[in-house]
C-alpha cells in the first residue's frame, strides 16, 4: 500500500507495471539477447529471507515524527550483519 506510491514518486516508475512487464516477458531459452536488449536482469535472491535471517537492521514506525527509525545493534553486531550481507551478495 505504501511502497508502490513511494517507489513511483522517488524513482519515477510504477513498480507493479514493471513487475508485470518482467513476468510477462518470454524469451527463447537458447538466446539471452532479448533479455539484454530489454534490460531485464534476473538476480537469484529469492532465498535472502532464509539466508540472512537475523542479519537485518530492525525498524520501528515513529508516528509522532512521521518516519521509520532504524534500530542498530552494537558495532560488533553491525559488522557481522554487513559481512553476512556482503558474503551473500558475493556468492
Amino acid at each position: 500500500v505504501l511502497a508502490a506510491p513511494a517507489i513511483q514518486r522517488i524513482f519515477g516508475f510504477d513498480p507493479n507495471e514493471r513487475l508485470a512487464e518482467v513476468l510477462s516477458f518470454k524469451t527463447d531459452k537458447n538466446s539471452t539477447n532479448d533479455i539484454k536488449q530489454n534490460n531485464i536482469h534476473w538476480l537469484p535472491f529469492a532465498d535472502n529471507g532464509k539466508a540472512l535471517a537475523g542479519q537485518h537492521v530492525r525498524k520501528r514506525l515513529n508516528i509522532r515524527q512521521g518516519r521509520i527509525d532504524l534500530i542498530h545493534a552494537d558495532y560488533d553486531d553491525f559488522v557481522q550483519q554487513m559481512q553476512a550481507q556482503w558474503h551473500y551478495g558475493y556468492q
